[in-house]
This record gives C-alpha cells, structure tokens and sequence, in this order.
C-alpha cells in the first residue's frame, strides 16, 4: 500500500478525532458555528459548479444513468440551481440561530433543517412517481430515468472483486 493510500484510508479517523477534540474543548459558541460551516459549504458547492460544464448533480445522475438524454441534464441543472438556493437559505437560519437560545439551535439545526432538507430531497422522486403513473404516452416513459435497483446486489459485484 503505498503511503499516499494510508492517507487517504486514515484522514477520515483523523478528521473525525479532530472535529470530537475541538468540539470537547471549545466554547459552546464556537460548535454552535459547525452547521453554519457546513451548510455554507454545501451551498458553495452547488453554487460554483452551476457554473461548471457539468454540475454536481449532473455527476452524480451520470453515475447512476450514463447515458442521459439532454432534458434529463437540463433538469438535474435546474435543481442544483434549487439546491444552491435551498442550502443558502438554510445557512442564512443556522446563522441566525447561532445568537439564539441553545434550545432553538438544538431544534433547528438538529431536527427541523434535517426534515426540511428530507422532504425537499424527496419532492422529485415523489414527483417522478406521480408522474410515471399520470402517463398516457410511452415516450414520458422515457423520462425520467431509471430508478436504481438498490435491491439487486448484483449490481455491486464489481466492487467486490478482488483487485
């Protein structure tokens, strides 16, 4: 294994052994700025790749579908636009709840902005459901793409080979 592996396969125990020191050794005010830092980062990536040839949704469709047809990336566009919009606006509340009661950052940042943020990422599979049953025509069938099959774990025989 060479070193820049063993890296990579421990920065994440570092980074979490980290965060779990600064956040027992700090302020109070300080960890209340962690899902400020997070949100706001969320946010500036799906506001810098809006501008990119390819967004970070669109990544992640192609992973999913290789082969997306142009409407389909037209669409995955828009919503990174909607994402952008959805994580700047929470970080706008996280911020603000910085300077409230520890009760009300405890229920905004650790309960309500988790379901609002559940519920928005479920509109569009909700509305793609909906709308495969509203059709008439076998080409809307053609969009939107496939669900993935997380059941069939045949699917993930390549990562179980042996390299």
């Amino acid at each position: 294994m060479k070193m820049s592996n063993r890296i990579k396969a421990i920065l994440p125990v570092l980074i979490t052994v980290l965060v779990i020191v600064l956040f027992h050794y700090t302020q109070w005010l300080f960890v209340k700025f962690y899902p400020v830092v997070v949100n706001f980062s969320l946010f500036m990536m799906f506001f810098v790749t809006s501008f990119h040839k390819e967004t970070v949704i669109q990544r992640f469709a192609k992973v999913i579908e290789p082969d997306i047809k142009p409407k389909a990336l037209e669409y995955t566009r828009k919503l990174t636009y909607i994402w952008a919009g959805i994580t700047f606006l929470n970080f706008l509340i996280s911020l603000a709840t910085v300077y409230m009661s520890e009760k009300v950052w405890a229920l905004y940042n650790g309960c309500i902005s988790y379901i609002l943020i559940g519920l928005i990422l479920a509109m569009p599979f909700l509305w793609m459901i909906f709308c495969s049953f509203q059709a008439t025509s076998s080409d809307v069938y053609a969009y939107p793409p496939k669900f993935p099959n997380f059941f069939n774990y045949s699917n993930f025989s390549y990562y179980l080979k042996e390299k």
